[in-house]
């Protein structure tokens, strides 16, 4: 059951494949989320997603320093599961099926949404 079904994200409910969206706090916070997700679903993702977003972060810093190519700024990741895909830029993850999901096409939809 979604928190709502009307709410900011619902034009990235559209896209190919994706069956729901979680938008947090910089902290973790859930703010919003519709789909096929349960509050508790949305709010454990939520939390999670925000230490994988610092993580990486840290990782493209360090790695850009290492290589000498250029990973910053980190704007998102893909986690591809063998069913379902979490897609995150910023303070929204989508989670998609992952032989449906339009990879590039969710990226440019959060995009356009921009920050939380």
């Amino acid at each position: 059951m979604a928190f709502r079904s009307d709410g900011p994200n619902r034009h990235l409910l559209g896209a190919d494949g994706v069956v729901a969206v979680v938008t947090f706090g910089d902290y973790g916070e859930l703010l919003d989320f519709e789909g096929q997700l349960d509050a508790e679903a949305a709010r454990l993702m939520a939390f999670l997603v925000t230490a994988r977003n610092v993580d990486f972060a840290l990782q493209a810093e360090a790695v850009e320093k290492a290589s000498g190519m250029a990973f910053l700024p980190f704007t998102g990741w893909v986690y591809r599961g063998q069913h379902y895909s979490l897609v995150v830029s910023g303070n929204r993850a989508v989670v998609a099926q992952s032989l449906k999901a339009d990879y590039n096409r969710i990226f440019a939809l959060l995009e356009e949404a921009g920050s939380a």
